[in-house]
């Protein structure tokens, strides 16, 4: 192997891992944003709950001092009339589905958008890095960057293959109305394909070691 030779796969190399850190650095960043998003809306939600049980609670101890002293009456008057008991016990609060209703609180169809749109760049990027490497191996040189680069390509695929089976869970309405349906209808079309496994990727090249 020449001195040019050494360089230029070197030099591909590099070019691969800067696109590699790029692609990672930016899904760092939307993944920062998206929990920091999420995790502020959880406040606001963890609030109103707590605002809400509250109100709950102050309802319910006016309606049960009520319902005591209505009891008390028809007692002490020993003429605890069916219409006095009846009265007394027929308060409907209406509590339990309010409660659960703050404590439950339904996840928002933004929150929702948002997790798609994960699932749907990892996806992508999963597919993409490991066709740059499988792609690109056959074509550098240097026994100790090819070890480097080889066992990235099961690392990769076991990602997409993850990353599949969470998609195929995800409803069709939610992929296709996704702002990032054009990049999951790429992998279907393009990249699911031509992803594989280091043993597959052997198949097609056999001298790798």
């Amino acid at each position: 192997m020449t001195a040019q030779e050494v360089v230029d796969s070197l030099t591909l190399w590099s070019l691969i891992s800067s696109i590699v850190s790029i692609v990672i650095a930016v899904f760092a960043i939307w993944i920062g944003w998206l929990f920091y998003k999420k995790g502020s809306e959880a406040e606001i939600r963890a609030e109103t709950a707590l605002a809400g049980i509250r109100a709950q609670t102050e309802t319910l101890a006016k309606i049960s001092s009520s319902q005591i002293r209505q009891l008390t009456k028809a007692v002490t008057q020993q003429s605890p009339t069916e219409k006095a008991l009846i009265e007394a016990l027929s308060k409907q609060t209406g509590t339990s589905e309010e409660i659960e209703r703050y404590i439950n609180p339904p996840v928002s169809p933004d929150i929702q958008e948002e997790m798609v749109s994960a699932y749907i760049l990892i996806y992508y990027y999963a597919a993409l890095s490991n066709n740059i490497i499988t792609y690109s191996l056959p074509h550098v040189s240097g026994e100790e960057i090819i070890n480097t680069i080889t066992p990235w390509i099961d690392f990769t695929n076991s990602d997409f293959m993850h990353m599949d089976q969470v998609m195929g869970k995800i409803k069709e309405d939610s992929i296709k109305n996704n702002p990032f349906a054009h990049l999951y209808n790429e992998v279907e079309e393009t990249w699911k394909r031509l992803t594989m496994s280091l043993s597959k990727y052997k198949k097609f090249y056999p001298d790798t070691n």
